[in-house]
């Protein structure tokens, strides 16, 4: 029986690197774990950034002195990929969203 070397770990990515495999991602048309598998990327990591990544973009759009008037969710759009948005209009009125 032989046993893994897992000392041998990827190089920490930066921010900016993690956003910019995102951003080859979104334009390549692969599913998330083959372009994880093609680009030797842990999947579980690869997703962490994905949403902190979004949730970072839809926080800034909420935050900008301009009101939003429309926000980018098009990268949720994916079929492994499982998300839930709940909008609240106003007078008790909600608009639910989900993707399981």
């Amino acid at each position: 029986m032989t046993t893994l070397d897992r000392t041998a770990k990827s190089p920490r990515r930066t921010p900016e690197q993690w956003t910019a495999s995102v951003t080859n991602f979104l334009e390549s048309g692969l599913s998330a774990p083959k372009f994880c598998k093609q680009q030797n990327i842990s999947y579980a990591s690869f997703s962490k950034w994905r949403q902190r990544l979004a949730t970072k973009n839809i926080d800034q759009a909420f935050k900008s002195d301009q009101p939003a008037s429309f926000i980018d969710v098009s990268s949720l759009m994916n079929e492994s990929t499982h998300w839930n948005i709940t909008l609240k209009l106003g007078n008790g009125v909600e608009l639910i969203l989900n993707q399981t």
